[in-house]
Protein backbone atom coordinates (compact mmCIF):
# COMPACT_ATOMS: atom_id res chain seq x y z
CA UNK A 1 0.00 0.00 0.00
CA UNK A 2 0.95 3.64 -1.01
CA UNK A 3 1.99 6.41 1.72
CA UNK A 4 -0.69 8.27 0.21
CA UNK A 5 -3.48 5.48 0.11
CA UNK A 6 -2.07 5.10 3.86
CA UNK A 7 -2.62 8.61 4.73
CA UNK A 8 -6.35 8.64 3.36
CA UNK A 9 -7.74 5.19 5.03
CA UNK A 10 -5.87 6.53 8.35
CA UNK A 11 -8.29 9.81 7.35
CA UNK A 12 -11.32 7.89 6.63
CA UNK A 13 -10.89 5.61 9.63
CA UNK A 14 -10.72 9.00 12.03
CA UNK A 15 -14.15 10.42 9.92
CA UNK A 16 -15.57 7.02 10.85
CA UNK A 17 -14.94 7.60 14.36
CA UNK A 18 -15.86 10.64 14.85
CA UNK A 19 -19.32 10.30 13.30
CA UNK A 20 -19.89 7.28 15.52
CA UNK A 21 -19.07 8.93 18.72
CA UNK A 22 -21.65 12.03 17.50
CA UNK A 23 -24.21 9.75 17.46
CA UNK A 24 -23.82 8.77 20.81
CA UNK A 25 -23.03 11.96 22.53
CA UNK A 26 -26.42 13.75 23.89
CA UNK A 27 -27.23 16.68 21.97
CA UNK A 28 -25.72 19.89 24.18
CA UNK A 29 -27.92 22.64 24.77
CA UNK A 30 -26.71 25.48 22.89
CA UNK A 31 -28.38 28.80 24.51
CA UNK A 32 -29.99 27.12 27.65
CA UNK A 33 -30.98 30.76 28.95
CA UNK A 34 -33.80 30.55 25.91
CA UNK A 35 -35.26 27.80 27.93
CA UNK A 36 -35.30 29.70 31.54
CA UNK A 37 -38.57 31.07 32.48
CA UNK A 38 -38.78 34.95 31.48
CA UNK A 39 -38.73 37.33 34.11
CA UNK A 40 -40.35 40.50 33.28
CA UNK A 41 -39.62 43.60 35.31
CA UNK A 42 -42.20 45.71 36.68
CA UNK A 43 -42.38 48.81 38.70
CA UNK A 44 -46.37 48.72 40.99
CA UNK A 45 -46.36 52.12 41.43
CA UNK A 46 -47.40 52.73 37.71
CA UNK A 47 -51.12 50.44 36.91
CA UNK A 48 -49.98 51.09 32.79
CA UNK A 49 -46.37 48.97 34.02
CA UNK A 50 -48.32 46.22 35.63
CA UNK A 51 -50.98 45.93 32.32
CA UNK A 52 -47.70 45.97 30.63
CA UNK A 53 -45.95 43.56 32.21
CA UNK A 54 -48.84 41.53 32.79
CA UNK A 55 -49.94 41.36 28.80
CA UNK A 56 -46.61 40.64 27.60
CA UNK A 57 -46.27 37.59 30.54
CA UNK A 58 -49.53 36.05 29.49
CA UNK A 59 -49.03 36.19 25.63
CA UNK A 60 -45.52 34.65 26.60
CA UNK A 61 -47.58 31.77 28.30
CA UNK A 62 -49.84 31.09 25.95
CA UNK A 63 -47.28 30.91 23.42
CA UNK A 64 -45.83 27.68 25.64
CA UNK A 65 -42.86 29.70 27.20
CA UNK A 66 -42.88 30.55 30.83
CA UNK A 67 -42.63 33.92 32.42
CA UNK A 68 -43.18 35.77 35.81
CA UNK A 69 -43.25 39.02 36.90
CA UNK A 70 -41.06 40.84 39.31
CA UNK A 71 -42.19 43.67 40.94
CA UNK A 72 -39.40 46.01 41.56
CA UNK A 73 -39.69 49.94 41.93
CA UNK A 74 -37.31 52.00 39.83
CA UNK A 75 -34.71 53.82 42.06
CA UNK A 76 -30.91 53.94 41.53
CA UNK A 77 -29.91 50.07 42.56
CA UNK A 78 -33.15 48.83 40.56
CA UNK A 79 -33.29 50.39 37.47
CA UNK A 80 -34.60 48.15 35.05
CA UNK A 81 -31.55 48.58 32.74
CA UNK A 82 -29.78 47.54 35.12
CA UNK A 83 -31.25 44.79 36.03
CA UNK A 84 -31.38 43.50 32.38
CA UNK A 85 -27.73 43.44 31.78
CA UNK A 86 -26.68 41.75 35.17
CA UNK A 87 -29.25 39.07 34.34
CA UNK A 88 -31.67 39.85 37.19
CA UNK A 89 -34.76 40.19 34.48
CA UNK A 90 -35.25 39.94 31.09
CA UNK A 91 -37.46 41.75 29.77
CA UNK A 92 -38.91 45.50 30.96
CA UNK A 93 -41.71 47.46 28.76
CA UNK A 94 -41.50 50.87 28.77
CA UNK A 95 -41.41 53.95 26.41
CA UNK A 96 -38.43 55.30 24.05
CA UNK A 97 -38.12 58.07 25.64
CA UNK A 98 -37.87 57.06 29.17
CA UNK A 99 -35.89 54.54 28.28
CA UNK A 100 -33.01 57.16 26.89
CA UNK A 101 -33.43 59.13 30.02
CA UNK A 102 -32.71 55.51 31.89
CA UNK A 103 -29.42 55.05 29.49
CA UNK A 104 -28.20 58.02 28.85
CA UNK A 105 -29.92 61.26 30.72
CA UNK A 106 -27.49 63.57 29.46
CA UNK A 107 -28.33 62.13 25.57
CA UNK A 108 -32.00 62.82 26.63
CA UNK A 109 -31.76 66.02 28.10
CA UNK A 110 -30.45 67.22 24.81
CA UNK A 111 -32.68 65.67 22.71
CA UNK A 112 -35.36 66.69 24.50
CA UNK A 113 -34.21 70.54 24.26
CA UNK A 114 -34.13 70.04 20.70
CA UNK A 115 -37.78 68.26 20.12
CA UNK A 116 -39.25 71.02 22.26
CA UNK A 117 -37.73 73.93 19.72
CA UNK A 118 -37.95 72.04 16.53
CA UNK A 119 -40.80 69.19 16.87
CA UNK A 120 -43.15 70.86 14.42
CA UNK A 121 -40.22 70.87 11.95
CA UNK A 122 -40.47 67.38 11.70
CA UNK A 123 -43.10 64.50 11.60
CA UNK A 124 -44.02 62.55 13.97
CA UNK A 125 -42.39 59.18 12.82
CA UNK A 126 -39.33 61.00 12.17
CA UNK A 127 -39.13 62.26 15.83
CA UNK A 128 -39.73 58.53 16.96
CA UNK A 129 -37.05 56.81 14.53
CA UNK A 130 -34.54 59.97 16.11
CA UNK A 131 -35.43 59.04 19.48
CA UNK A 132 -35.20 54.85 18.86
CA UNK A 133 -32.13 54.82 17.48
CA UNK A 134 -30.63 57.18 20.17
CA UNK A 135 -32.15 54.68 22.80
CA UNK A 136 -30.65 51.75 20.93
CA UNK A 137 -27.58 53.33 20.92
CA UNK A 138 -27.38 53.39 24.61
CA UNK A 139 -28.33 50.36 25.77
CA UNK A 140 -25.76 48.28 27.50
CA UNK A 141 -24.12 44.75 26.54
CA UNK A 142 -26.33 41.68 26.31
CA UNK A 143 -29.65 44.39 26.01
CA UNK A 144 -31.71 44.34 23.20
CA UNK A 145 -35.61 46.21 22.10
CA UNK A 146 -37.95 45.35 19.76
CA UNK A 147 -39.43 47.86 16.85
CA UNK A 148 -41.10 50.33 18.24
CA UNK A 149 -44.84 50.77 18.85
CA UNK A 150 -47.11 53.24 17.52
CA UNK A 151 -48.68 53.13 20.96
CA UNK A 152 -47.95 56.34 23.06
CA UNK A 153 -47.75 55.67 26.91
CA UNK A 154 -45.47 57.01 29.94
CA UNK A 155 -47.23 60.14 30.15
CA UNK A 156 -45.77 63.11 32.02
CA UNK A 157 -42.39 61.62 31.72
CA UNK A 158 -39.98 64.67 31.57
CA UNK A 159 -37.38 65.96 29.90
CA UNK A 160 -40.15 66.23 27.26
CA UNK A 161 -39.70 63.24 24.43
CA UNK A 162 -41.84 60.92 22.36
CA UNK A 163 -42.94 57.98 24.41
CA UNK A 164 -43.28 54.70 21.59
CA UNK A 165 -44.24 51.76 23.43
CA UNK A 166 -41.05 49.49 22.79
CA UNK A 167 -39.70 46.25 25.09
CA UNK A 168 -36.03 46.09 25.88
CA UNK A 169 -35.22 42.43 26.74
CA UNK A 170 -31.87 40.84 27.71
CA UNK A 171 -29.93 38.30 25.17
CA UNK A 172 -30.08 35.58 24.12
CA UNK A 173 -32.79 34.54 26.26
CA UNK A 174 -35.79 35.49 23.89
CA UNK A 175 -36.03 32.66 20.72
CA UNK A 176 -36.91 34.32 17.45
CA UNK A 177 -40.47 32.63 18.30
CA UNK A 178 -40.40 35.05 21.51
CA UNK A 179 -39.54 38.11 19.94
CA UNK A 180 -42.53 37.83 17.56
CA UNK A 181 -44.68 37.58 20.41
CA UNK A 182 -43.43 40.76 21.49
CA UNK A 183 -43.85 42.05 18.18
CA UNK A 184 -47.62 40.93 18.08
CA UNK A 185 -48.43 42.11 21.93
CA UNK A 186 -46.74 45.57 20.67
CA UNK A 187 -48.73 45.85 17.49
CA UNK A 188 -52.25 44.75 18.78
CA UNK A 189 -51.91 47.42 21.29
CA UNK A 190 -52.49 51.30 20.38
CA UNK A 191 -52.77 54.56 22.73
CA UNK A 192 -56.28 54.07 22.67
CA UNK A 193 -56.76 50.32 23.84
CA UNK A 194 -53.52 50.79 26.62
CA UNK A 195 -55.37 53.69 28.20
CA UNK A 196 -58.97 52.01 28.49
CA UNK A 197 -56.73 48.58 29.64
CA UNK A 198 -55.04 50.70 32.62
CA UNK A 199 -58.27 52.22 33.42
CA UNK A 200 -59.97 48.61 33.67
CA UNK A 201 -57.38 47.48 35.80
CA UNK A 202 -57.40 50.27 38.13
CA UNK A 203 -61.04 49.82 38.59
CA UNK A 204 -61.07 46.16 39.03
CA UNK A 205 -57.59 46.45 41.03
CA UNK A 206 -56.31 43.64 38.85
CA UNK A 207 -54.94 43.65 35.03
CA UNK A 208 -55.39 40.13 34.77
CA UNK A 209 -58.73 39.87 33.69
CA UNK A 210 -58.68 42.96 31.18
CA UNK A 211 -55.39 41.46 30.02
CA UNK A 212 -56.50 37.74 29.29
CA UNK A 213 -59.76 39.70 27.06
CA UNK A 214 -57.55 42.40 25.23
CA UNK A 215 -55.55 38.95 24.39
CA UNK A 216 -58.46 36.62 23.43
CA UNK A 217 -59.85 39.39 20.94
CA UNK A 218 -56.50 39.71 19.60
CA UNK A 219 -56.13 35.67 18.81
CA UNK A 220 -53.10 36.15 21.37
Amino acid sequence: MSRRAELIGSLLVGVVALTGCSRFEPNADPIPDQHKVIVIAVDPGSWEQVVLGEAYSQALQHAGREAVIRVSATTSQTDPLRLISQGEADLYISCTGKILTLANSHRARELSDDYVKNKGASTTDQWRETVYSEMMASLGNNVNATDPSNTIGCEDETPELPENLVPVYREPVFTRENRNILNLVSGSLSTEKLEKLVEEAEQGMSASAPVEKFLKDAKL
